[in-house]
């Protein structure tokens, strides 16, 4: 998963499916506490097909990748409740905003102490049907370029 590749895709639901199997092999061949995923009008339909990715999940959080500062007034306007709402419902417990209120030193330390607490006990079993222990957090290597023709 190294290499960057381009994939052309003939529409969203292509585009959805090429989506959900980039995520898949990097679930399967990156170990990690978390997945960030980013927050954006073209990116958030592109999550609904998350959820046929099965046990590759166990033992990992969701975060979005960045959170607005300072937090809106409406709480629905945050990155984290509107990836709440786009992904399937099996995923959305899996999902740890990103706290911005308060100070950033004693933010992360609950964060890491969150994301700890939500990968204890779980196994993460990878494409092959193999079990692993949870992880220490791992870096996926960025997403190739997919574009919808219209």
């Amino acid at each position: 998963m190294d290499a960057v590749r381009q994939v052309s895709c003939s529409d969203r639901a292509a585009l959805a499916r090429e989506t959900a199997r980039f995520v898949a092999d990097a679930l399967a061949s990156h170990p990690g506490r978390f997945v960030a995923l980013a927050v954006g009008d073209s990116t958030l339909p592109l999550y609904a097909g998350l959820d046929a990715i099965g046990p590759a999940w166990a033992g990992r959080s969701i975060m979005p990748v960045d959170e607005l500062v300072p937090t809106p007034a409406d709480p629905d306007r945050r990155f984290s409740a509107r990836l709440a709402a786009a992904l399937p419902g099996e995923l959305r417990r899996r999902l740890i905003p990103i706290e911005v209120e308060g100070d950033p030193q004693l933010r992360a330390i609950a964060l890491d102490a969150r994301l700890n607490e939500a990968a204890r006990g779980e196994t993460r079993i990878d494409a092959t049907g193999e079990e692993h222990p949870p992880a220490q957090d791992a870096i996926i290597p960025p997403c190739p370029r997919i574009s919808a023709r219209s």
